[in-house]
């Protein structure tokens, strides 16, 4: 397997092996994160999946605060840290409403 490209900078800020960990442990994450307008925010996201780009790393999550799936680019989390609380045995079921969301209209 080759991928063709320039590869995505680690980001300061955030320890993507904790992300993985969190993911497969179904834990949740405590985030202060800029979104790209630069606007400061605090979250907490139950993690469920992380892609990779040329560019970026995303993380695919459930936002509480939102009450939906959202992408988090890792390149712009500027704090993260694991969050006392798990959501064990949800994983599977927000990772299938992220799928859906791939075929489904926004409404």
């Amino acid at each position: 397997l080759h991928a063709w490209g320039s590869v995505a900078p680690v980001p300061d800020a955030l320890d993507l092996a904790m992300v993985r960990r969190a993911i497969r442990d179904e834990q949740k994450l405590a985030l202060d994160y800029r979104d790209e307008y630069a606007r400061a925010t605090e979250r907490t996201i139950r993690p469920v999946a992380l892609i990779y780009y040329s560019q970026t790393a995303n993380i695919v999550a459930w936002c509480e605060l939102r009450q939906a799936i959202r992408n988090f680019r890792a390149d712009r989390v500027e704090h993260c840290e694991l969050a006392e609380d798990f959501f064990r045995g949800e994983g599977e079921k927000l990772r299938s409403l992220w799928i859906q969301g791939w075929s489904s209209p926004p409404m």
